[in-house]
């Protein structure tokens, strides 16, 4: 079976995430849920914090390419990004908060 389940995997191929403008409430939550879906589905192309970072970060576009520039700039200048402190601040800043 486990032969079977790990053939499965390879063969699942998910839709790339929508890209993301900024648009608050259930278009942020369904972006972070693709983003995780990714994340989980296929753990050996994002090992590292860095690469789920910049996974979510390649499908932003408009404000939040702006937003997520620190983000950008703390991998260019090799220092280290964690992927739930990224999750979180996007959360505060996209989530509807009631």
């Amino acid at each position: 079976m486990d032969t079977l389940n790990a053939r499965l995997d390879k063969m699942m191929l998910l839709a790339k995430p929508q890209p993301f403008d900024g648009t608050r409430g259930a278009a942020a939550k369904a972006f972070v849920s693709q983003i995780g879906l990714h994340a989980i589905t296929y753990p050996e192309r994002f090992p590292t914090n860095t690469s789920k970072v910049l996974f979510a970060v390649s499908f932003m576009k408009d404000y939040t390419a702006t937003w997520s520039q620190p983000y950008l700039d703390k991998v260019f200048n090799r220092k280290p990004v964690v992927f739930n402190d990224f999750l979180n601040d996007f959360k505060s800043s996209f989530f509807d908060h009631y």
